[in-house]
């Protein structure tokens, strides 16, 4: 039986193996004892990713990471996503109850209202360049549309 090689712990966080229990073993001790968080700041975005995609889970203590912020624990991380997750799921049930109608004649009515008018030349701003920042072409230019 063969033994995987032990990869460095920067290949671990960036490119972890869901099979390997070990690797994921290693780095929750770390987040478990706040010692990802005083890593450099790639690091501990990596865990946080890690987290999110569910191989990694916030200790059920408190912990603070380099800077001295309260980080949440398992059961707030918990209930945040389970708000968030609510709150869409409110959401699309909210989308899904407005009537098509009310949307139609909204958009009808305010086409009714918009009314296009030609622009006319003299509403037109046309910037005026110094001649002293003209190029002789450009004078010469002016000075053939103008005869």
């Amino acid at each position: 039986m063969t033994e995987k090689p032990i990869r460095p712990f920067y290949e671990v966080l960036m490119d972890p193996d869901p099979d390997n229990k070990e690797e994921l073993a290693v780095l929750q001790k770390m987040v478990d004892s706040g010692d990802i968080w005083g890593l450099e700041g790639y690091l501990g975005r990596a865990a946080m990713d890690l987290i999110e995609m569910g191989y990694l889970h916030f200790p059920d203590h408190v912990t603070y990471d380099y800077w001295g912020n309260r980080l949440p624990t398992r059961k707030e991380w918990e209930a945040m996503k389970n708000a968030e997750k609510a709150k869409e799921e409110e959401l699309e049930h909210r989308t899904l109850q407005k009537p098509l109608m009310k949307k139609a004649k909204l958009e009808t009515s305010l086409i009714q209202k918009v009314k296009l008018e030609p622009v006319l030349e003299s509403t037109v701003a046309v910037p005026v360049i110094p001649k002293a920042l003209k190029s002789k072409k450009m004078q010469n230019e002016e000075e053939r549309l103008k005869a």
